[in-house]
């Protein structure tokens, strides 16, 4: 819709074609466009409403009077003697909006029916570039009208000063919108896919509900004390303080800012001692690689260094006889609206936090409402009665917090002491909020802040030491909102106590009115992470034993080839147009989180039923001989493996509990670690015959790890080089983030007989592996301990920042890895069959030059697993681009040739000729017969584009989400689409192929 009534509306003109032209869901399509013509309607009226007042407000005086002052004058003359005043202008934009919501209305109509007029778009277009254009004349208007320019920048500049000052609860509230209102795709839609997996009918999904809303009331609430505590602040200093000017200087500075005092000077040397008491407890109980030294060194100095310094500063000035710092002067007085701006900026961003939660139900589930099949009424009628909770939540918020502020008035003050001054909130109920909130109370007000204060510290320390416990019985939303806000809250509340007081003399040596602390530790926090941390923090777990990874054996591709050959459940034939050959399937299995993994798991699984044996024994398992995954495509590669219902077994990990352990880490236990040096144990509740310690130190990926191997115990096993399952020999492709360097975990040798080149991993010189490539265990494998299958799978899947980049440490002469998610070079796990294409099919040509001319012959044929939507639709070229904007226009060349369509071209060029020089007929004849079934010898497996919620990026997925993949699977494997990405087969007609000869 973007498209069609957008800025470049005449450019989507040929959508209108396309829908009425569809044969399967135009009813949908048609459905889809009244309702968001009608949706729309809400969102113009409001903004054409809010518009209206700001220029009824700063617009009160004559328009030819205005005008003649503005500049430019000749502009300003010609919007006045064209009548173009910003009233006019709104009314043409409020008819324009109303004339284009019924054209929609129309066109969804004429969508259902299948018949669109050839002028119809056109005049869609009209009134659709009119309104962008009526839009930027108001905008204009707007601008050169001085007093509404006054006002606008007014209302700017006190909304950003306001803001400054509560920048912590803004940097929240931002976070918060930005995941749960944001619309978008893949990313973009990971946490309302979240909410959408509360209603899968399980009892958990209804507590992660509750327990979500209770976190945004909490999370508010502590922005609403800590809004009030700064408010408080600006008060005393920029309002009552320079307003007492009367009193003597060190008065009044000695009544708002005392001298530090001993909890001050206490505060930081605690800050400095703990860290280090802590360390060498924990060396004395010799618990083994939790510390960094470096890093507690400096957690220790840092703050030792403020107080050493301090100490001298003040020995100085008292040998001197006279203070050497500055003592600030008193600030200009700030009007009391300040104050106000500040306090009803606190009390909205409070107020956002509840208002997105609900908007963020209603965002989630009003598409799987109107979308949902119509056998699911009571899933229906719990959905639509969490979005009227989210739609009362997002509405109700409002006038329910500006009453309740409403008790508390800042017009009048006397001294330190807040005096209401209105009648508002008379009730028993709201004197006793009064009384609790007002700083008349003191003791209350330190009474109650102190309590926040140990319970988000409470959460915090719960998080660190039981993060696979507590975050997946929370969830994803209630993790998330908690761990923010009470870190928000604990820092802002640090900064407000201290600003009570006057910095230590460092500081004012340094003529600083208050503790930096803010800065300081954003400055602390980049230092301990300049050099990339310490390798030990995020580096690959191991499986528990002693082995070496280089330990487990493996053989080169033609020997990897010869033993697949020899493979009783491979060595099937099959028939095509009359020709006996043996198909060897190459996959390529792309990224995008658990969606890529379900979809590589349910094709593997289509793969594994559609070989069903004679003798009601499984057979002709094996007939992929490699395949090559990315991201959550190595995932669910390496669940096929062993499982013998691999989407069944990834369902298991695609709930969010994984997702939310991971949250934990990133918040929690990692941020502390990284800042402190000191990685403290988690506790993990492991089967009795797992190798994994109980207790043991965990980064966000490792957290994650553990809890897909406690529901999959096949990635638990130790990785090693034995060929199984349907996938054959497995390739997971990582990237090295320092070098850029692919970095293969394989099951297979893939060196070449060329001479290496170089004996560092680099693989700018390193030639005897693919191309730009790194063999992780030829090179590190004499030093780098055996992991887990799921460890060997999320190196391929490290998808910063919600997992961490896998360090391996230096070896020998090579570097020290950082391991990123492959799909970074390249994200549909094709380049990496294509590297190594020439290789193979050298191979196949040798084997293929010793079969008879009754074969079977090998023929490679090429699977390419694409998890998203949307490869479907053929999109026509661009037009061509205006002399200025050619050099723009042609950014995108490297990511056409990069893309998976111009792989997927190199590969059936690499694979068309797997035949011998010599007396090719035979061999020839059988190619042609495989690529009449399979055309080029190549096929994708995509989900088909339909009006739905699309699957998102990430590491969970609701029930609806699978069902979709579930159902879009069935579709592939029993009939083709109709539009084929590349006119290339669907998977269906690999099925047919594959089926044994009888």
């Amino acid at each position: 819709m973007t498209d069609v009534v957008g800025i470049g509306a005449i450019a989507g003109r040929t959508a209108w074609s396309d829908w009425s032209g569809l044969t399967d869901g135009r009813h949908a399509v048609a459905l889809w466009i009244i309702l968001h013509a009608t949706f729309d309607i809400g969102l113009y009226v409001g903004y054409l409403r809010l518009l209206g007042l700001f220029i009824d407000h700063g617009h009160r005086t004559d328009q030819r009077t205005a005008a003649a002052q503005r500049m430019p004058a000749r502009l300003a003359q010609w919007f006045v003697k064209s009548r173009l005043r910003p009233g006019r202008l709104l009314r043409s934009l409020l008819w324009l909006e109303i004339t284009e919501t019924l054209l929609l209305w129309v066109g969804g109509l004429c969508v259902y029916h299948g018949a669109v007029s050839a002028w119809y778009p056109w005049l869609v277009v009209v009134v659709a570039v009119a309104k962008w254009v009526v839009g930027g004349l108001l905008i204009l208007a707007i601008a050169l009208d001085r007093k509404l320019r006054a006002v606008l920048g007014q209302a700017v500049l006190r909304a950003a000063r306001a803001l400054k000052v509560q920048r912590l609860s803004f940097a929240v509230v931002v976070v918060l919108a930005a995941f749960s209102l944001v619309p978008g795709r893949n990313i973009w839609d990971q946490l309302p896919d979240v909410q959408r997996s509360w209603f899968a009918g399980g009892a958990s999904g209804v507590v992660h509900l509750l327990l979500a809303l209770v976190a945004a009331g909490i999370v508010g609430g502590y922005l609403f004390v800590l809004g009030r505590q700064r408010t408080e602040r600006i008060w005393t200093v920029q309002v009552w303080r320079p307003a007492h000017r009367d009193l003597e200087s060190t008065e009044v500075s000695r009544a708002t800012d005392p001298e530090p005092g001993t909890w001050v000077w206490g505060g930081w040397i605690v800050t400095a001692v703990v860290p280090v008491a802590v360390a060498v407890v924990l060396a004395w109980r010799k618990v083994p690689g939790i510390i960094d030294w470096s890093l507690v060194i400096v957690a220790f100095g840092a703050p030792a260094l403020v107080v050493l310094l301090s100490l001298v500063a003040s020995l100085v000035a008292k040998l001197r006889g006279r203070p050497l710092w500055w003592e600030p002067k008193l600030q200009v007085e700030r009007p009391r609206t300040f104050a106000r701006d500040v306090w009803a900026t606190g009390d909205i961003l409070a107020t956002c936090v509840v208002v997105f939660a609900g908007l963020g139900l209603v965002r989630s589930l009003l598409a799987p409402i109107l979308l949902g099949p119509k056998d699911r009424w009571g899933l229906w009628f719990l959905e639509l009665a969490a979005a009227a909770i989210g739609g009362v939540m997002a509405f109700g918020a409002v006038p329910w917090a500006t009453r309740f502020c409403a008790w508390l008035d800042l017009s009048t003050r006397s001294g330190s002491e807040w005096i209401p001054a209105n009648d508002a909130g008379r009730s028993a109920f709201g004197t006793k909020v009064r009384k609790f909130l007002s700083p008349k109370d003191q003791d209350s007000r330190k009474r109650a802040a102190f309590v926040i204060v140990l319970i988000a510290v409470g959460w915090l320390a719960v998080l660190l030491v039981f993060p696979l416990a507590i975050a997946p019985a929370v969830g994803v939303v209630a993790t998330t909102g908690l761990t923010l806000g009470s870190w928000a809250f604990l820092l802002g509340f640090l900064i407000v106590r201290l600003q009570r007081y006057k910095p230590l003399p460092i500081f004012r040596v340094l003529r600083l009115k208050a503790t930096p602390l803010l800065t300081l530790l954003l400055l602390f926090l980049l230092y301990q992470s300049h050099a990339g941390g310490d390798p030990d923090l995020h580096q690959a777990r191991v499986s528990g034993t002693d082995a070496l990874l280089g330990g487990s054996a493996r053989v080169d591709l033609e020997q990897s080839f010869k033993q697949w050959l020899d493979d009783p459940a491979a060595a099937c034939t099959h028939t095509a147009n009359g020709h006996v050959v043996r198909p060897m399937v190459l996959v390529a299995a792309s990224g995008g989180g658990v969606r890529a993994a379900a979809w590589t798991a349910g094709v593997m699984d289509k793969l594994r039923a559609s070989q069903p044996g004679t003798s009601g024994t499984a057979a002709c398992l094996h007939q992929v001989f490699l395949s090559s995954g990315v991201s959550g495509g190595s995932i669910g590669l390496a669940i096929a493996r062993n499982e013998p219902n691999a989407l069944e077994a990834t369902t298991k990990i695609a709930d969010e509990h994984s997702l939310a352990a991971a949250i934990a880490g990133l918040l929690v236990g990692d941020m502390v670690a990284s800042a402190s040096g000191l990685r403290v144990p988690s506790y993990a509740n492991m089967p009795a015959d797992s190798e994994q310690p109980t207790w043991h130190w965990r980064d966000r990926a490792g957290l994650m790890e553990t809890y897909w191997e406690s529901r999959i115990p096949s990635l638990a096993r130790p990785y090693d080089s034995e060929t199984t399952g349907p996938g054959g020999a497995l390739l997971m492709n990582s990237a090295d983030a320092s070098s850029g360097c692919r970095v293969l975990v394989s099951q297979v040798d893939l060196a070449t007989d060329l001479a290496a080149g170089s004996d560092t991993a680099s693989c700018s010189g390193l030639i005897n592996q693919p191309p730009a490539s790194l063999d992780l265990q030829a090179l590190y494998g004499t030093c780098q301990h055996r992991i887990t299958w799921a460890t060997a799978a999320m190196l391929s899947a490290r998808f910063p920042t919600v997992t961490p980049g896998g360090r391996i440490e230096k070896c020998m002469n090579h570097q020290d890895l950082q391991l990123i998610d492959g799909g970074y070079a390249d994200a549909s796990g094709l380049g990496s069959l294509s590297d190594i294409a020439p290789q193979l099919l050298e191979v196949v040509r040798r084997h293929n030059a010793e079969v008879k001319d009754d074969g079977p012959f090998v023929v490679p044929v090429v699977l390419f697993l694409e998890d998203e939507a949307r490869t479907d639709i053929v999109h026509p070229p661009h037009g061509l681009s205006t002399e200025l904007f050619v050099p723009l226009a042609g950014l995108h060349a490297k990511d056409v040739q990069a893309s998976s369509g111009t792989w997927l071209q190199r590969l059936a060029t690499s694979i068309d000729e797997p035949c011998p020089s010599t007396e090719p007929d035979a061999c020839r004849a059988a190619v042609w017969a495989v690529h009449s079934a399979v055309p080029n010898g190549v096929v994708i497996a995509t989900p088909v584009t339909q009006p739905s919620v699309e699957a998102p990026l990430g590491w969970t997925l609701s029930q609806d989400s699978i069902n979709r993949l579930t159902s879009a699977l069935d579709e592939q494997a029993t009939k083709c689409p109709t539009v084929r990405p590349g006119g290339y087969a669907c998977l269906n007609e690999l099925l047919n192929l594959l089926k044994p000869a009888h």
